[in-house]
């Protein structure tokens, strides 16, 4: 079977780290417009390639551009967003933590795919996954308490500058990881989540998920497809704008006032929504990267 080729990341790495200083720049010459730029531009980034990396999760099983979107799929899919939408509101402790364990596990595999493709195990994955979530959530205690509390769920016993210094930990524990790999796109990779605690919550969540995760797993989704951009790209669309109308399910559902970029409910309806969303999809990437590589 056809397996996936290695490709270089460096530069894109190099980009993202650009676009951080980038946003670093605006955050502290003109905070006044911070929000807004940060709120347009992820909210175009995420149903651009954060939505359609996952919007073609039922390509995935035959590795064919021209199959087709089944009901049986859809009302699978359905299940599995709205289940874990109801389990959220019963019992929204446990779901947070599988939520941050299968996703630890899920950027995990996805990063190593691109650099050690022949290498990587669950233990590696988490590892890396783990570090990853852990300096974005302990290098903004304050902003990430404020949206857990509006989950419902137990707050992080530590206040914002004692967060910073386990992420600074964690970033070491990181970089360490990348100078014994001799990996620069790790080391470029720790750096803009490193700078990224001086910026919020979602900038920093956002440049890793959809600077770098969102990428790899398209471009992987791309080779083992064996399709350009704008096929793929197309057989993304009517997923991504189911994906869409969930968002904003979800967002009525919370009673969000969607002009209101610093309430902190919204934001946690977003993190809410990234869950039920990727749950069906770290399912169907698993089991590709199995199968590809």
């Amino acid at each position: 079977m056809k397996t996936i080729e290695q490709q270089s990341p460096i530069k894109g790495s190099i980009i993202l780290l650009v676009f951080t200083l980038g946003f670093c720049f605006i955050q502290y010459t003109c905070p006044s417009i911070y929000l807004h730029i940060q709120f347009s531009v992820f909210f175009i980034l995420f149903f651009s390639i954060g939505v359609p990396h996952g919007a073609v999760d039922h390509l995935l099983e035959s590795g064919q551009i021209d199959s087709q979107i089944s009901y049986k799929y859809v009302l699978k899919y359905l299940a599995a967003f709205f289940s874990f939408f109801i389990i959220w509101k019963i019992l929204p402790g446990i779901s947070l933590s599988f939520f941050i364990l299968f996703s630890a596990l899920h950027f995990g595999q996805a990063d190593m795919k691109e650099w050690y493709p022949q290498e990587t195990n669950d233990f590696k994955n988490l590892l890396w996954g783990g570090l990853v979530l852990g300096i974005i959530i302990f290098g903004h205690v304050t902003e990430s308490n404020l949206i857990l509390g509006n989950m419902q769920v137990q707050l992080i016993p530590f206040d914002n500058q004692q967060g910073e210094y386990i992420a600074f930990f964690l970033s070491v524990m990181a970089f360490a990881m990348a100078l014994y790999h001799r990996n620069i796109a790790m080391s470029v990779c720790v750096s803009v989540l490193a700078l990224s605690i001086n910026l919020p919550l979602l900038t920093s969540f956002g440049l890793y998920f959809l600077g770098q995760h969102s990428f790899y797993a398209w471009s992987h989704l791309k080779r083992g497809i064996y399709q350009e951009n704008k096929a793929l790209f197309i057989k993304a669309v009517p997923l991504t704008l189911g994906a869409l109308a969930l968002f904003f399910i979800i967002l009525i559902s919370m009673q969000i006032n969607l002009l209101q970029f610093h309430d902190s409910r919204w934001i946690a309806a977003f993190y809410v929504f990234i869950s039920c969303v990727s749950f069906p999809h770290v399912l169907a990437m698993n089991a590709f990267y199995k199968k590809h590589f």
